[in-house]
């Protein structure tokens, strides 16, 4: 039960931010979608593994680039 409120909170979050971020910006600055997550993975001097976190949220990626018509062609 805990796990279910707190993955519609995150959805919830990423919402939010996504239509907070819509009066503030031009459409095209404002991303397509939002992944919340407890921390990131890091090197041992703190920088952001970014190759890591690619490969861990590439489905999200593909799923995404997939259902926007703009990238088709």
């Amino acid at each position: 039960m805990d796990l279910a409120r707190n993955l519609i909170g995150r959805i919830n979050v990423g919402g939010k931010l996504i239509a907070s971020m819509k009066t503030l910006l031009d459409g095209y600055k404002v991303p397509k979608s939002v992944i919340v997550t407890d921390q990131l993975p890091k090197t041992s001097t703190g920088k952001i593994q970014k190759n890591v976190v690619r490969r861990a949220y590439a489905r999200h990626y593909q799923a995404e680039r997939h259902a926007d018509p703009e990238h088709e062609g």
